[in-house]
């Protein structure tokens, strides 16, 4: 069997997408890969931003907006795809080893994302890197490309019982 570049997917409804992206970005640190982890639609203020860079993980946030927002606003749409477009140059520059896209399934599943832009160049990326993607609602063709679909649900929240989110455990 050939060793080859791999898609997962980490979606749901569920608490630990990010998380998991994160414990997976560490693991390839450790093993000496080169990784790449683009916060897709956050403002680069997580508490993981901190340690992953500590980590020797190149971070690129694109702060557009904090989650969760309306992306139907085709305002965004330009703005969005720049920053993407932007990130896949810089990911074919730097040539990692493995490439996260934190919040990528939330704008692919938006009335303004473009399928064929993002599946074209997820398919650029899987050339040189392994890809993660995460987000809630991953859109049908986003869980059909995927090698790896792992679906967070939730069963019970502490947030709906009236517990507010604390940095360090929600952001």
């Amino acid at each position: 069997m050939e060793n080859k570049h791999v898609l997962m997917l980490f979606t749901g409804k569920g608490k630990g997408k990010t998380t998991a992206a994160c414990g997976q970005a560490i693991r390839y640190s450790g093993a000496g890969r080169k990784v790449f982890f683009v916060q897709f639609l956050k403002s680069g203020t997580s508490s993981e931003v901190k340690i992953l860079e500590n980590a020797g993980i190149k971070v690129s946030s694109g702060a557009f907006l904090p989650l969760p927002v309306d992306l139907s606003s085709h305002a965004l749409k330009k703005e969005i795809e720049k920053y993407f477009l932007s990130v896949i140059s810089e990911i074919e520059k730097e040539k990692p080893d493995a490439v996260i896209f934190d919040e990528l399934a939330y704008w692919a599943s938006s009335e303004i994302a473009s399928k064929d832009l993002i599946i074209q160049n997820l398919k650029k990326v899987l050339t040189m890197a392994d890809v993660i993607v995460t987000g809630r609602d991953a859109p049908p063709w986003l869980l059909e490309i995927a090698d790896l679909v792992t679906e967070m649900k939730e069963v019970k929240h502490y947030l709906k019982s009236g517990i507010k989110a604390m940095r360090g455990r929600e952001y």
